[in-house]
């Protein structure tokens, strides 16, 4: 079974992940749905990486999602959203 980190739901069988904001530094930010990223362009009827259904939100870790603030490959961007933990940035910084 494949269930998302955070909605915990069966991505093989969910529609899309509820989780359909994400916060950072006092604001929330709507994520973007499936079938909105200008880079990746399919006529899929579902995301071939999350299982989301098409116009439903990535689930959190899809290599296909966008950043809703900055427009990068979400999982990558280093946009330290609260739903992520601890930004990429921080853990170096505590490492040195």
């Amino acid at each position: 079974m494949a269930n998302c980190i955070d909605c915990k739901q069966d991505m093989r069988t969910a529609t899309g992940c509820v989780i359909d904001e994400l916060n950072l530094g006092g604001v929330t930010y709507a994520r973007k749905p499936f079938g909105y990223e200008p880079s990746w362009p399919t006529k899929a009827s579902r995301c071939g990486d999350c299982g989301c259904e098409r116009g439903q939100h990535h689930h959190l870790g899809c290599d296909v999602a966008r950043c809703p603030k900055c427009d990068w490959q979400l999982f990558s961007c280093g946009c330290p959203f609260e739903e992520y933990g601890v930004s990429e940035l921080e853990m170096l910084t505590a490492a040195a």
